[in-house]
């Protein structure tokens, strides 16, 4: 038998050396290692040389610190992280906090303005549907495509070509709840089809859905899938216009004046337009809302069933599954009949009943699938259409 060959020599101990670490062994508590013991064996990264007291390595907070004069807790900075002050567009913690003080003031005062037993119905859904929209969840979000500021995907969105609803018009009554929501249709009306946006409850929208009532003077529909409805079609001057816009392409109508008003001096209505107005809230909210619209005023409309056609076979061709409607993967439809459609797609559906070429309707059916994946995205989740792949595409 070979005899062992002597290895190196083992090192000698030096005075400056840690003391030995010996592991411990659960249960055993004369195994517990000091804390300064294992620290000398598994020292701290060095700070980086913009590294901001309070904060870890990545930016995070590490302990309670006073903002503005108040102790935040280490959950409240945790929510100001700088990756969603960059969601928010927000420049600093300061300006995220202040946000909050504005927004408990805001709450006190609704709460006493709901308690108030003086204060009347239509003053407390004011007081509801302005705190809902200037301090609710979307109060970080974009005014014109409703995402978070920091994912905003405005210049992504199609506009529909000018006069391409000839006299028409498109307007959107929604429950403040649906204001600024980021996985809502609503804001998509005004943002591509230049249409007005009211909020129920809120007292100038209000005031000025009544005075679109009056100016219109029985002009005005209301998009409904329900009973009493009347097909689009059928309205006076609709299916006229429609004629004109399918034969004619490049001029949209013939009755309008060259400074573009209408021009109705025969008397009978025929060159005037008519004013859609599509409601957006969930199916309970949109019959409460439905009620508050004066009956002697508006029409009830439903869509011909070969535009929603159209808009179904649209959507399964450019990525929906099995004819469902693009909002799917983010807004569940409780409640809601057979042939679920969001409030974009039955707008773009009236759009093909008015006698918007196929193309141009599709052009919008793109404005929901980028929404979609805005929405996904920014929620840290796979996108589905493959529109917006990652947070580079938003705007900055």
């Amino acid at each position: 038998m070979a005899p062992a060959e002597d290895g190196p020599e083992p090192r000698a101990a030096q005075v400056d050396d840690p003391p030995p670490f010996v592991k411990g062994i659960k249960g055993r508590k004369d195994m517990h290692v000091p804390k300064a013991v294992w620290r000398q064996h598994r020292p701290r990264a060095p700070r980086a040389a913009d590294h901001v007291e309070g904060t870890g390595s990545k930016g995070g907070p590490t302990s309670a610190r006073v903002i503005n004069g108040v102790l935040r807790s280490l959950e409240e900075l945790a929510i100001a992280c700088p990756r969603n002050l960059k969601r928010w567009g927000l420049a600093s913690e300061d300006e995220y906090f202040e946000h909050v003080r504005r927004r408990d003031v805001a709450k006190a005062a609704l709460d006493a303005t709901l308690r108030d037993p003086s204060v009347t119905a239509d003053d407390k859904h004011d007081a509801a549907a302005s705190f809902s929209m200037n301090h609710g969840p979307a109060a970080f979000n974009c005014r014109r495509c409703w995402l978070l500021r920091g994912c905003c995907v405005c210049r992504m969105l199609a506009s529909l070509p000018p006069r391409a609803l000839g006299p028409h018009r498109i307007a959107v009554y929604l429950h403040h709840h649906e204001f600024g929501r980021g996985s809502s249709t609503g804001g998509l009306v005004a943002a591509c089809l230049g249409g007005d946006a009211y909020v129920a409850g809120l007292r100038r929208d209000e005031e000025a859905l009544r005075e679109l009532f009056e100016r219109e003077d029985g002009r005005v529909a209301v998009l409904w899938p329900g009973r009493g409805a009347v097909c689009v079609g059928d309205l006076p001057g609709v299916g006229e216009e429609k004629e004109k816009n399918t034969h004619t392409r490049g001029k949209l109508h013939s009755d309008l004046g060259d400074d573009g008003d209408d021009d109705d001096t025969a008397g009978d209505g025929r060159g005037r337009g008519w004013t859609f107005i599509a409601i957006d809230g969930t199916w309970k909210n949109a019959r409460n809302m439905l009620k508050r619209l004066p009956e002697d005023r508006v029409v009830l409309v439903s869509l011909p069933p070969e535009a929603l056609r159209f808009v179904r076979d649209a959507a399964a061709g450019i990525g929906a599954i099995d004819g469902a409607s693009l909002l799917a993967p983010v807004r569940k439809y409780a409640g809601a009949p057979e042939g679920r459609t969001s409030t974009f797609e039955a707008c773009v559906a009236l759009l093909r009943a008015l006698g918007v070429d196929e193309e141009t309707c599709k052009a919008q059916l793109e404005n929901v699938k980028i929404k979609v994946d805005a929405v996904k995205v920014q929620k840290s989740m796979a996108p589905v259409y493959e529109k917006v792949t990652g947070e580079g595409d938003f705007e900055t």
